[in-house]
């Protein structure tokens, strides 16, 4: 999906407020309640209007802000080290969201590119299945192919002198 400047500027400025509300939430819901999974609408976002590297993004501003919103709130862990714990599980979550929508979105690029292909090939009617032949006539799915067949299969001038002398 193409994007102008502006409109991903405004939609980055947009993405980035609705992070800010998340970890403002999470800071007034206190450490008992958890909203960690709706961090995955603004990292998923950001990956759809900045791609990978924006989501990428998004994913490193939600994990610091998480692991501030913990610091602020006062979170009391028996260890130190599991703030930072905490912190890299959900780096590892988040990154894992942003690699499977961007796998996701690049497979569903390349059927659509595909099918385009397709369909400058061929043209079907959606009403009753008819394709139209290079001639501009419709033609029932079965004869068209048969027609195909006919026109696409020709031996080439090696095989027609070998099959000449046979």
């Amino acid at each position: 999906m193409k994007i102008g400047f502006a409109n991903k500027f405004l939609s980055g400025t947009g993405i980035f407020l609705l992070l800010w509300i998340l970890l403002w939430l999470d800071w007034v819901t206190g450490y008992e309640v958890s909203i960690f999974p709706l961090y995955f609408v603004p990292v998923i976002l950001g990956a759809l209007v900045f791609d990978r590297a924006g989501g990428f993004v998004f994913v490193g501003l939600a994990v610091l802000g998480g692991m501030a919103v913990d610091f602020m709130e006062g979170h009391p862990y028996s260890s130190e080290w599991m703030r930072y714990e905490h912190g890299a599980v959900r780096l590892i979550v988040l990154s894992a969201v942003v690699l499977a929508f961007d796998g996701y979105r690049r497979t569903l690029d390349s059927h659509r590119r595909q099918l385009a292909a397709l369909q400058k090939l061929l043209t079907v009617c959606p009403g009753c299945g008819q394709l139209r032949g290079g001639d501009g006539k419709w033609y029932d799915a079965a004869d068209y192919r048969e027609m195909m067949k006919k026109d696409t299969y020709c031996v080439c001038p090696v095989c027609e002198a070998k099959r000449a002398k046979a």
